[in-house]
Parts: C-alpha cells; structure tokens; sequence
C-alpha cells in the first residue's frame, strides 16, 4: 500500500490510518485502512553463565510496557513465553528454569541464547592425538585441542539424578550442553575468553564462599577452555551483521540489554562488528557487570610478591583502556537520531489530544551511541576479590572522566530511588560495624564488608571511602529499588521440602583438616578420590559431603580440605524459614542480589525503555526476516540458519574460524581490544615437557591427554 502525502492522521488507539486513494474521491471509494505503528527498535537481551534466559520474560514484559508508555501507544505486546521442550527431561524447575519464545509477540525483544556443549570423547580422543603430533611438528604453534568431553558414564551412575556431566564434573542437561556454562568460568575481561578456563588457586578460592543457580558443584574443580565465550561473541556479531549488511534495514535501531558475563560478550561482539566495517548497536545497557577495572588480590600477589599461577593476569591498565575504547567505539560508530518530529510523522511516537508524550517530561530522548552501567552494591557474585566488577561499584569519577559524555551510571540499591537526579556520592561501608547495614549521609545503603562470614578472608572486597557519581538524567517515574525475595523453590515452582533441599539445595562449604593419611599425599592440587572422600567422612560423621579439594596455604603450606557438603535437617530447617532470623541471615540473603536488577518488574518498564534507543526497526514489518532474526539468536534452534552454531549444540564442533583462536587473543581479537597481561612466573610442580622452553606464552600449552575417559 502506498502511502499518499499528507494523509496520515495520528490517534489514541495507536493505530496510524493511510487513505488508500486520494481523500477528496468521495465516500463511495474512499477507504480507510488501519495499520500498525512500527516498531520503534529492536533490543537484544543475552544472559549471563549458567542462565538460560530466566529473565527474558521480565524484560520482554517491562519494556513493551515502558516503551509504550514512552512512546503513547498501546500496540506493543510481549512474546508468549514458555519452557523449552528440551528442558522437560531434566531435573529442573520447570516454572523458572528456562524461557523460551512459544508464539511471538508484537515486541521489539529479540533473546539471545548461548552456551557451553563438549564434545563426545571418541572426538576428544582424536583431537588430542593429532594435538601431540601438531606439537611434536609445530611447537608452540600448534592449534590447541578440545579439552572438555562429555563423561560417557555419566548418565549410567546409581544416581540417576545426576544426568549428564563433562570430565570435570559439571552438570549438563541431558542434550549435553550447559546454558551459559560454567559459573566458575567467568571472566572479568575479553582476552581471557580466548584462553584456558578456571584451573588456578586464584581464581577459584574467589568463588568458593559464593553460592549461584544450581551448579555449587563445580566450585572447586578445574574448568574447560572459555573459547565457547567467543563463539557466543561471534554469533552475536553475526546477529548485528545481518541487519547491518541488509540494504533495507542496515540503518535499524539497535539496542542490547546485556547481564553478567553478557556484558563483556557484547563488548567483544561491538568490536568484531566494528572490524567488519559495520556500525555496532545503537545503545547498550550493561547490568551487574564482571568487567573489572580494579587492581585485584591476584594481580597485586603477582606484581608485589612474584607469586604466579599458570595463567597470565590482565594488567588493570589494559582494561580500563579496552574499556574506554568500547566507549569510544559506540560513540564514534553511532547510528542516526531522530528528531521527535520525524518520529511523529513516521508514526513511531503517537500524538494524544495532540500533543506529544514528551512535551510532559523533560527526559532527554536521543540514546545513540550511549553506554549504560546498571550496578548493585549487594551484589556479591562482581564483588569477588579476583573480580571486582563495575556491575557492584559503579565506575570511579576519574575513569567515569576518561570513558567520555556516552557513558551513564544508575545505582540499584535497597530502598535507593533509581532514576532520580544525578548526583555523586560516598559508596561506603562501615567494616567496624558486624552484621548491620550502614546508610550513607546520602542516603545510599550498602551491605556490611562479608569478610567476617569468609572462611578464608580474601573473597569479597570492602567499599571503602570511594567516590560514585550516577550520571544518568533523571527518568519520568523513579524508582524506589527494593533486593529480590529469596525463596527455595523446588519442582513445579512449589516451595521445597524439608527433604528436598537437603539434597538438592546449594551446598554448604567449609574449610577441614586434611585427614592424617592423606597429610603426605604426593599431589595435592586435585579433588579427593571417593575414597579419600570417604576417609574425610569417617572422621566428620555428623555431615554428608559432595566433593572436597586439597587446598594448601600459600604461605604457611598448611594442608587443608575445602569440602562441599549437603545442607543437615536443621540447617534446610532455617534455609526455608523466608522471615530472617538475625542479622547474619538477612545480610546474607540480601548480598545475593546478582540478578535483582533484571528480575525487578520495574526497572525495565520505568528505566530500561527510558535508557533505550528509539528510531526505525523496518525489519520487524518483514516477518520471515524477523523470525529468521529470533531463531538466529538462539544456538539450540534447528531453524537457525546459523549452521555453526547448531552443529556446536548438536556435537560441540566449533567453527573453524574460531577453535584456533584458543590461547591465540594476540593473533585473533578484534582492534580495540588491549592485551595486556602480567609475566607468567610458574611455580614448582607446575612445569610441563611442551612448555619449559615456551615461558614467553601468555598460557603454557598444555599436555596431550591420552588417558581412557573418566568414570
């Protein structure tokens, strides 16, 4: 249908009528034709590790809300949302555990899905003989192996709730793949995605105190290689790419809502789309973000003491600097504005009574090109020492300087009004004060330092006296914050019981003395054997364990075991009793706020669409584009036309454009990405015949692995 000039009329039913013939023909063959608004952007939301998308719901529902709200119309309707049908096999929650798009809506959300998938071990095998071969040939040079398989033994074990898990241990669903993979495997920066996963005392005693999602098992074992990280990057590349090399849609609004190791996934993905000569999205909203711009516990052992693991530790000034190039990018590469005028002729923001919605408020409507920090304070998943991300304390006034005017910061904190005016404050802690919240003269309430709830007292970081400034203009509706209700929930999303989450609720870790027959093990940087483990249960009776590691003291050499074990009757007692009893417990369920941002129904209605890029999305009006879009993002649908990336969840191939990327970031990242990591200085015990010689290499190679598969 064509549309005649000076023929639209705007009204409140946010419909926008078109004559079909010219208006002066007369009643008789004069008809008008009603159409739907377009849409006014397109928004991408991806998770973070070990997550499905749970989510995407709230989102998809705050923002059509919101965005009609915005942009005076009505028409805007979230997806239908349901549980994959590849989830009902599993042990799962089936009300929460993951959500999928079951009929889509008229909504400018499009959930972005990626995740970790080992492979089989007869792959495995073979990959790791040719690897010994490549090394004998190429050296260092050679492109690594798979080294992750999934444990042909695993789904036969007496326990059958366990199901599927690879050869360290971690749990998968029963297609073998992990969504987001790995809790422990997380990063707080972009080159290590292209190196091996979490294996040294560093990273995971950070981890250790810290309970997240179901996978509490996986906590003090090694991990696989986090290249899946550069797939997820890539596929998200190619998402942008094909709207951006489109002809009709290349200049579409863009935006991302990005959670946890999703946020450093869409930094590296803006680079990528940048090196394609492409512009990357439009506007991105960054929550409760691993990327760490702090100097860290392992960084300043590394530098001050010369102590060392066998991974190189990206330098601070590297980060803060890939950071500010993220930064520049955006507002370098950022696409067209439009004027509100043209937004009203287009029919994307609707005219009530006349007048435009945003004559009543003064929200500044142009987001192209910005970059926002949505952070939590009770946040204590970003506040690990090895981590320190700015998704839990914001971004310091001096760095805050240097990333430029396209950089905003909101802070959600308990009984803090998100989306009021910008202001700067104190972003305190009180660590005299045990068990008790401080509120800052401001008024801004942060939790108490958890080094006095830490078995080992590096874990989480103290505030301090830092100055924060929240930038970001002031939305038409504030928000007062309030921390997420954590309630146990069982199967069908009921309330465990007593029994339930004895087993099945997250494990409770402890620090014990290593078992005499065992003090003069020859290794002990492993996990205890099931009979060790058996041994350590002889001597503690009163308590079941679920796995234990050695752990020695870096400086003292006292041997020690770090266990996990499942939670006594009195202690799931206390755990399901929702009303706190002191302090202690309240302090602890508001410090696991990681996903409170994402999971509040007000913050994506009355902030996040407010945040949001508004301009033209032409592609939604083309259905068959726009499904391909939907089942693009998402790595588990077999009408991706993205092979790659169904292949990878089908058998755990990576392309061949990214596997020999592995350790290899100097040779594959993307410009704008800074490399910039400490000297390794390896330890005794950890040198290995293939990397003696190669000491300059950011990782050593590893081992040919020849061994049978794990059981």
């Amino acid at each position: 249908m064509t549309k005649p000039a000076n023929n639209t009329h705007h009204n409140e039913s946010s419909q926008v009528k078109f004559s079909g013939v010219p208006t002066d023909s007369g009643e008789m063959v004069n008809v008008q034709c009603a159409v739907q608004p377009p849409m006014p952007c397109m928004t991408i939301v991806i998770h973070g590790v070990n997550d499905n998308g749970l989510a995407y719901r709230n989102i998809d529902n705050g923002i059509c809300k919101g965005l009609n709200t915005r942009l005076g119309r009505t028409d805007l309707t979230p997806h239908q949302w349901g549980v994959e049908a590849s989830d009902t096999d599993d042990k799962i929650n089936l009300a929460a555990e993951s959500c999928a798009i079951q009929s889509p809506g008229r909504s400018p959300i499009i959930p972005f899905y990626w995740g970790y998938r080992p492979v089989d071990y007869d792959k495995y095998h073979a990959d790791q003989v040719e690897y010994k071969q490549a090394l004998h040939e190429k050296g260092d040079q050679a492109d690594l192996p798979y080294d992750a398989y999934v444990r042909p033994d695993a789904a036969n074990q007496p326990d059958k709730s366990i199901g599927e898990r690879d050869n360290y241990d971690n749990p998968l669903k029963k297609s073998k793949i992990k969504g987001g993979g790995p809790f422990p495997n997380a990063t707080n920066n972009i080159p290590d995605m292209y190196g091996p996963g979490s294996k040294s005392l560093g990273n995971w005693v950070g981890m250790m105190q810290t309970q997240f999602g179901d996978d509490y098992s996986s906590f003090i074992h090694e991990n696989p290689h986090r290249i899946y990280y550069v797939h997820a990057a890539q596929r998200l590349a190619d998402l942008i790419l094909q709207i951006r090399r489109h002809d009709l849609y290349k200049d579409d609004t863009i935006n991302i809502i990005a959670h946890s190791q999703g946020t450093i996934i869409t930094m590296l993905a803006q680079f990528m789309v940048a090196e394609q000569g492409k512009k990357p999205a439009d506007c991105i909203i960054l929550n409760n973000s691993p990327y760490g711009v702090e100097d860290t516990f392992v960084e300043r052992l590394q530098r001050e003491r010369g102590w060392g693991s066998v991974q190189g530790i990206q330098s601070k000034q590297g980060r803060e600097q890939t950071l500010i190039n993220f930064v520049q990018l955006m507002e370098e590469e950022k696409g067209r504005v439009y004027s509100e005028q043209e937004l009203i002729e287009k029919g994307v923001l609707v005219l009530k009574e006349g007048k435009s919605p945003w004559q009543s408020y003064s929200y500044p409507q142009d987001n192209f090109g910005h970059v926002y920090n949505y952070f939590c304070p009770y946040d204590n998943v970003v506040s690990l020492s090895n981590v320190q991300g700015f998704g839990w304390q914001g971004i310091d006034d001096t760095l805050l300087g240097r990333l430029g005017d396209n950089f905003f910061q909101r802070v959600f904190s308990k009984d803090y009004v998100a989306g009021d005016e910008p202001k700067s404050f104190d972003l305190k802690s009180d660590i005299t004060i045990r068990n008790t919240n401080t509120i800052s003269p401001t008024g801004f309430s942060v939790p108490p330092s958890m080094g006095h709830t830490a078995s080992i007292p590096i874990v989480n970081v103290n505030f301090g006296h830092r100055v924060r400034t929240v930038n970001a203009p002031k939305v038409p509706e504030p928000v007062r914050f309030e921390l997420e209700d954590l309630i146990p929930m069982g199967k069908e999303g009921e309330r465990m019981s007593i029994q339930e989450y004895m087993k099945n609720g997250p494990y409770v870790q402890g620090l014990y003395p290593c078992p005499p027959t065992l003090i003069n093990a020859s290794n002990l940087s492993r996990n205890l054997t099931p009979d060790e483990l058996q041994q350590l249960s002889a001597q503690h009776p009163e308590v079941e364990f679920a796995s234990a590691r050695y752990l020695i003291d870096m400086y003292s050499g006292r041997k020690t075991v770090l266990a996990l074990r499942y939670n006594t009757e009195a202690e799931a007692r206390a755990a399901l009793d929702t009303k706190p009893k002191n302090k202690q417990q309240e302090y602890l369920t508001e410090s696991k706020q990681h996903s409170a941002i994402m999971n509040n129904p007000q913050v994506p209605e009355k902030i996040m669409a407010y945040d949001l890029a508004v301009g033209m999305c032409a592609c939604f009006a083309d259905k068959d584009f726009w499904h391909k879009l939907l089942y693009r993002a998402d790595w588990k649908n077999r009408q991706s036309e993205n092979l790659d990336a169904v292949n990878y969840y089908q058998t755990g191939f990576l392309p061949e454009l990214i596997k020999p990327a592995m350790n290899k970031p100097y040779k594959f990242m993307p410009k704008g990405v800074v490399n910039d990591y400490l000297a390794v200085v390896y330890q005794p015990g950890y040198h290995s015949q293939y990397t003696t010689k190669n000491q300059g290499l950011q990782w050593p190679m590893p081992d040919p692995d020849l061994s049978k598969p794990k059981v």
